[in-house]
């Protein structure tokens, strides 16, 4: 059972060598969801990169810069790295 759960993934309590650990479990297909929304809101910025007078927005390198981020959120062993 999960202590704890956020949109990326779930914690639960687990026994290590009889030490009390948490463990922390991606949800299924959670990263080919993110790379789909991403994929979708990236087309949207391209476009609207087109339409005159708002090109200045830079929207597809804002949304390449936050999809980086947000996909770094999915890595698991990168954050259990940083602990």
């Amino acid at each position: 059972e999960a202590i704890a759960s956020g949109s990326i993934a779930q914690v639960h309590v687990a026994h290590l060598d009889g030490h009390k650990v948490a463990v922390k479990v991606r949800h299924p297909s959670v990263r080919r969801q993110i790379a789909l929304d991403f994929h979708i809101m990236k087309a949207v910025a391209r476009f609207v990169n087109h339409i005159p007078g708002l090109g200045w927005l830079n929207l597809e390198a804002s949304m390449e810069q936050f999809s980086d981020t947000i996909a770094g959120q999915t890595r698991l062993d990168v954050e259990g790295d940083n602990l």
